[in-house]
């Protein structure tokens, strides 16, 4: 399922990166679009290992405060 367009502003996600291929992504971009796709209306548990340890500070807080809302 595609993520939403709140979602993805939330995320700091640029819509145009959904057409992109992996490759083309940096690894931040990557990990919040995975989140992204995560959280689509039908997702009732997430389940998140180690989801933001690669990324700096502020955007782990940016993903954490995305995914507790």
């Amino acid at each position: 399922n595609a993520p939403n367009l709140e979602l993805l502003q939330s995320l700091c996600i640029d819509p145009q990166w959904m057409n992109r291929w992996m490759h083309e992504l940096s690894g931040g971009e990557l990990q919040r679009i995975a989140v992204a796709r995560s959280l689509n209306s039908k997702t009732r548990y997430l389940i998140a290992d180690e989801m933001t340890v690669m990324l700096d500070a502020n955007t782990q807080a940016l993903i954490w405060r995305t995914v507790l809302q």
